[in-house]
């Protein structure tokens, strides 16, 4: 679920292989945009509000929310795209998934700009750093990779240490630390300037698939599959309580991250 278009609507993506259209005022459906032909894994918001990026196949797809249409379809993945991310001045869109490929692409343009390798199995999960300087990814393969988004060649920087595969990356508002989440159990804290590991946070019995810094950067929220969120101190590396939520905690913290906004 992402809210857009300046809070007027809000999408949710669906197993039947649509995006449904809300409006935020009244919560009725204002449309529904189709177009993917499998369920739709993941929606993404621009900076803005004044697009939605979403994929659900080998497709990333583009939506204008107020035109209620489609406005680009990019198309070059071989498998399954997982994962997205928009850079903060809405030029670019960075896809990733199963073909084990990061590609980046030109909305306004509407083409191809790069494609990166190096991952040697699926690709997880991605971020941006805020200044469009760095894409993060996180893959099966057990390793965190970082890559220059001017200097488009090797991979910046290799982050290896989980035992397992890597299912979640978030990163704090200064762009200086790295949080990431493995099906290992644990999180692991990255110092992103001189890219060194800081610590690992260990607590969770369940494999880590929610991650997101507090917004003061103080502290850094993590969920597992079930409906407790664990929130950690970054000054002390230890647990500092836990919560309950009504809905699945990764769910809790999604849309938190997505909205800017925690409590």
């Amino acid at each position: 679920m992402v809210i857009t278009g300046n809070n007027e609507f809000i999408a949710t993506g669906n197993e039947n292989k649509t995006i449904i259209l809300y409006s935020f005022l009244t919560r009725k459906c204002e449309c529904v945009l189709k177009g993917h032909r499998k369920r739709i894994v993941c929606l993404e918001n621009s900076h803005d509000g004044s697009f939605i990026a979403s994929a659900g196949d080998n497709t990333v797809r583009i939506w204008n929310p107020y035109r209620k249409s489609c406005d680009a379809v990019f198309e070059g993945h071989s498998d399954l795209v997982t994962s997205l991310a928009i850079t903060s001045d809405n030029l670019f869109i960075v896809s990733s998934g199963n073909d084990k490929m990061i590609k980046l692409w030109d909305i306004k343009l509407k083409v191809l700009v790069f494609a990166y390798s190096g991952h040697s199995d699926f690709i997880r999960t991605l971020a941006i750093t805020k200044n469009s300087r760095f894409i993060i990814s996180g893959s099966l393969d057990k390793s965190i990779r970082k890559w220059d988004l001017k200097n488009r060649s090797e991979p910046f920087m290799i982050f290896q240490g989980h035992n397992d595969l890597v299912d979640t990356i978030a990163i704090n508002n200064d762009q200086t630390c790295l949080a990431s989440g493995s099906k290992d159990f644990s999180i692991k804290l990255w110092d992103l300037k001189n890219n060194l590991e800081i610590c690992t946070l260990k607590g969770h019995k369940k494999p880590v698939l929610a991650l997101a810094f507090s917004n003061d950067e103080n502290y850094l929220y993590s969920a597992t599959k079930d409906n407790i969120v664990y929130i950690w101190d970054l000054k002390s590396k230890k647990k500092t309580s836990e919560f309950t939520t009504l809905k699945p905690a990764i769910d809790w913290i999604s849309n938190y991250e997505k909205c800017n906004h925690f409590y």
